[in-house]
Order: structure tokens, then sequence, then C-alpha cells
């Protein structure tokens, strides 16, 4: 009997963490602030990793339904290279392959709730707790 498929809570993307629950990126325990659409932006990279993803393929996620161009999506992209830190000429997050698209340069691993334990004490400790699982598992 198949698995279900189970959302993950979240990714690892090279240093950074990204929780799902809270749209939040951090690094270091500190919060990246990202728009929404930087944030749906990053989330479409992240699920295609490892695969280069078309600025069509982009702006049917992230802009579904809204009419906007190829030079959007770059001034997109561009905007959350700049929340991250991230340097164009030398990514660490997300690289332009040019005539094709993008894709995160950085290596991706899930982010799963820990079970919840049976003693309620134990329970509120490991609520948040995340672990990482490797895309290739």
């Amino acid at each position: 009997m198949p698995m279900p498929h189970h959302e993950p809570a979240g990714y690892r993307v090279g240093d950074l963490s990204i929780d799902l629950g809270t749209r939040q990126v951090s690094r270091d325990g500190r919060v990246l602030p990202l728009p929404k659409l930087s944030f749906d932006l990053l989330m479409a990279l992240v699920r295609g990793a490892p695969d280069v993803l078309t600025a069509d393929e982009l702006m049917a996620t992230v802009w579904a339904g809204r009419v906007v161009n190829e030079e959007t999506v770059a001034k997109r992209v561009e905007l959350v290279r700049e929340s991250l830190g991230d340097d164009s000429r030398s990514p660490r997050y997300i690289t332009l392959v040019r005539g094709h698209g993008y894709r995160v340069a950085a290596e991706v691993s899930t982010l799963r709730r820990a079970p919840q334990l049976r003693n309620a004490a134990n329970s509120l400790q490991t609520r948040h707790s995340l672990a990482v699982v490797r895309l290739d598992e």
C-alpha cells in the first residue's frame, strides 16, 4: 500500500530554513523579510529543485491568473536575491540558466515536524521542532 504524500513542514535551502506554517525564511535564527510574491517565487523554485523553471512556469505558478511578463519575473527574482543577501554574479541560492530560466543553486532538503510525544510537557517542547530530511531519501 503506497504511503500518502504529506506536505513537508518546510525546507532547508543551504543555510536558510523555510517554515511553511509561518511562511517565514530564516538564517541563523533571524527572520528574513520576504513579501508574499517573493516568498511564493522562492517556494516555486524550491519545490521545483533541482530542475530549471522557465519564466512561463514561474508566471503560471506565482502569478496565476494575472498578466505579467518575463521582466516582472526577473525583477522579482532580483528582489528575492536582495532579501536573501544573494548575488547574481556569485549566486548561493538562485541561479539564472540563460535562455532557460531559474533554479535553486543550494542543496534543498525537506523539514518535517517532530512527532508529537504523548507526555504534554514534552509535547510543548517539541511542537515546533523541525527535522531535516534529505530529498533523495
